[in-house]
């Protein structure tokens, strides 16, 4: 966490419409299951009940929606189509820079205004602000690991 999320965290939060920095702080997110597993395997209520890393994953993904999408986000970056099931997009090109419209997406989250930002577009159409998912999976993995 100390050595590579919250560096990537305090780059994007410098400007965060650039994508690459969006990509690096997604990977970063998501790669902290694989950090977290080793650490906390014996710890069942820390791993979810989980007896082994690709599960933790799954199950991680399934109760936490804001870690799915971040966990999307990396994958998708990292090898550009996804096919596994419990995706909720299908390709890299579904992440970008743009502003979102009234109701496009979640009140209350975002930015007022409607200024550009990083939006990931789900398969099923729905939008959904980068930040918010961001910050809710920085949140989760600090509380964990306090």
């Amino acid at each position: 966490m100390q050595r590579h999320v919250l560096p990537s965290l305090a780059e994007w939060e410098k400007d965060e419409t650039n994508e690459q920095k969006a990509m690096s702080l997604a990977v970063n997110l998501s790669q902290m299951a694989d950090y977290f597993w080793p650490s906390f395997r014996h710890d069942v209520a820390k791993v979810l009940g989980t007896s082994d890393k690709k599960a933790f994953r799954k199950v991680l993904r399934a109760s936490k929606p804001q870690f799915a999408l971040i966990n999307d986000v990396a994958d998708a970056h990292k090898h550009f189509k996804l096919s596994r099931a419990d995706r909720n997009l299908t390709s890299a090109g579904q992440t970008v820079v743009a502003p979102m419209g009234w109701g496009e997406a979640k009140f209350g989250e975002g930015r007022w205004g409607s200024p550009p930002e990083v939006v990931v577009t789900y398969d099923d159409g729905t939008k959904h602000h980068f930040s918010t998912a961001v910050r809710a999976v920085v949140q989760m993995w600090t509380s964990w690991l306090a």
